[in-house]
C-alpha cells in the first residue's frame, strides 16, 4: 500500500510539473513587445496604438500577439507621418519609427495673377479616377496645429437614367478618430472632364460640368449661377506629404459668398491639395497624405 501512495505521490508531482511547464511556455509565447520611436527626438508628439493614446515620443509595450495600428500626433512645423502596421509576434521586439520631416505649413499665396490662354494641351487620362474603393487619405489644417483627417472613397456606382454615376463619400474626422461630417456625391468622367451629378442633399441633378479635362490655361466656364471655375494652370508643380505632383490647377470664385477656392488635381491621381479662401482670408487647407487607386 506504502508502494501505491509512493507511486501515485509521484505521478502527481510530474503532472503539475507538466503543467506548470505548459502554462509558462503559454504565457512567455501569448505577448510580445512593441516599441515606438521617433525621429527627430524632442518633438513630444502623441503616439497612438489602435487609435488610443499611449504616451509621446517613445512608447515600449508589453502587448498580445497580433496586428495594431501605429499613428503620430500632429506636431506644428512637421508633416505628419503616415500611419503604420506592426504585427506583433509572439516573444519578440517590433520596432517601428515615426519619421518627421520638417514642414511649412503656411500656404501658397492666392493666384492673383492675370491668366490668358496658352497652347498648352493636357495629357491623356481622368482627371479623377473613379473605381470602386479608390480612396485619397487628406490632412486638412485649419490652424497650423489642428489638423483634422479627410477620406475621400468611392464607394459604389449607381444608375441615373441609362447613366452610370459614382459615389464619392467624403468624411472628416478630428484627432480621436470621431467623424465631425459625412457627405457623398455623385461623379461620373465623361470625354470633356468630370460631371457632378448631385449629391446627399440635392438628390440628382442634370449633370454639370465641374472640372474640364483636357483643358487650356485660360478656359473659364460657369458651373452654376454663381459660380465660376477658371483653368489657371495645366502644369502647377507642388509638394504635399504624398509627394510632389504636376496639377492642374483650378479656381473657383463663388461671388454672392466671396468665397475662392483653389483645386490642384493630378491626372490619374485626383485631388491633391484644397485651398479655400473667405473673404479674402484662408479658411482651411486639404494636402494628400497617402492615396490608394484600383
Amino acid at each position: 500500500m506504502k508502494k501505491i501512495f509512493l507511486i501515485f505521490v509521484c505521478v502527481c508531482f510530474l503532472a503539475f510539473l507538466v503543467i506548470s511547464s505548459c502554462t509558462d511556455d503559454d504565457d512567455d509565447v501569448s505577448t510580445g513587445t512593441l516599441k515606438v520611436i521617433t525621429t527627430p527626438t524632442g518633438l513630444n508628439n502623441e503616439i497612438y496604438v489602435d487609435g488610443e493614446l499611449q504616451g509621446t515620443e517613445t512608447v515600449t509595450s508589453e502587448v498580445n500577439t497580433g496586428r495594431y495600428l501605429i499613428e503620430g500626433g500632429a506636431v506644428e512645423g512637421y508633416t505628419t507621418p503616415d500611419s503604420q502596421w506592426a504585427e506583433v509576434e509572439a516573444g519578440q521586439t517590433i520596432d517601428i519609427e515615426l519619421v518627421y520631416t520638417v514642414y511649412d505649413p503656411t500656404p501658397t499665396p492666392t493666384p492673383t495673377a492675370e491668366v490668358t490662354a496658352t497652347p498648352t494641351p493636357t495629357p491623356e487620362g481622368l482627371i479623377i479616377p473613379l473605381a470602386d474603393g479608390n480612396t485619397w487619405y487628406m490632412d486638412r489644417y485649419e490652424t497650423a496645429k489642428d489638423r483634422k483627417s479627410e477620406i475621400r472613397t468611392v464607394t459604389g456606382q449607381q444608375e441615373i437614367e441609362g447613366t452610370t454615376v459614382y459615389i464619392y463619400y467624403i468624411n472628416i474626422y478630428d484627432n480621436e478618430g470621431i467623424s465631425l461630417s459625412s457627405d457623398y456625391l455623385f461623379f461620373n468622367n465623361l470625354s470633356d472632364g468630370l460631371y457632378w451629378y448631385g449629391d446627399d442633399d440635392q438628390g440628382f441633378v442634370s449633370p454639370i460640368l465641374v472640372f474640364k479635362y483636357p483643358a487650356f490655361t485660360g478656359d473659364s466656364y460657369p458651373i452654376w449661377e454663381d459660380s465660376t471655375i477658371t483653368v489657371l494652370s495645366t502644369s502647377e508643380s507642388i509638394t504635399v506629404p504624398a509627394g510632389m505632383f504636376s496639377c492642374m490647377l483650378y479656381h473657383e470664385t463663388i461671388e454672392t459668398t466671396d468665397y475662392n477656392i483653389y483645386y490642384y488635381i493630378a491626372a490619374d491621381v485626383g485631388i491633391v491639395k484644397i485651398m479655400v479662401y473667405f473673404e479674402g482670408e484662408l479658411n482651411y487647407t486639404s494636402e494628400l497624405r497617402h492615396y490608394s487607386l484600383f
